[in-house]
This record gives C-alpha cells, sequence and structure tokens, in this order.
C-alpha cells in the first residue's frame, strides 16, 4: 500500500490547528489510506506546533518563514500534498 503525506504550513495557528487536523485524522481514517500528518511551524510564538503534536502530528519547526524546499529532506512517503 503506497503512503501520502499531508503537509501543512503554519504559523500561530492555534485557533485552527486541532479542528484542522481532526478533519484530515477523520476524513482519511475512513476511506483506509495510510498516510502521515507533518505541520511545517513557521516560527509561531502561540502553541501551534504543540498542539499539533498533541494531535500526532509530526511537527517540523523552521526558522525561516516561507521556506519549505527543505521539506522533501523529511519525507518517507510515495506521495505529499
Amino acid at each position: 500500500m503506497k503512503k501520502i503525506s499531508i503537509v501543512i504550513p503554519a504559523y500561530n495557528e492555534e485557533k485552527a490547528i486541532g479542528h484542522t487536523l481532526k478533519e484530515i485524522n477523520d476524513t482519511l481514517k475512513n476511506i483506509n489510506i495510510d498516510y502521515e500528518i507533518i505541520v511545517i511551524d513557521n516560527n509561531s510564538i502561540d502553541r501551534t506546533g504543540d498542539i499539533a503534536k498533541d494531535l500526532g502530528a509530526h511537527v517540523i519547526l523552521e526558522k525561516r518563514q516561507h521556506s519549505l524546499s527543505f521539506l522533501l529532506l523529511h519525507l518517507s512517503t510515495d506521495y505529499f500534498l
């Protein structure tokens, strides 16, 4: 079975990240897809990264905002969205 990565760049999203991750998890579990969620925390000053980690996402702290090209080094899946 192929695996996909869902990549979410986030900056100060503590109010929305929990709902977003729950919706993604609920949707993908219902259709039986092997997946991982990666949250790129763009140096948030709120609890975005902590909330994402608590909900099972792999969190990568990126101190340089708007720089996502490094993300390919962290993928271990066949596809990413």
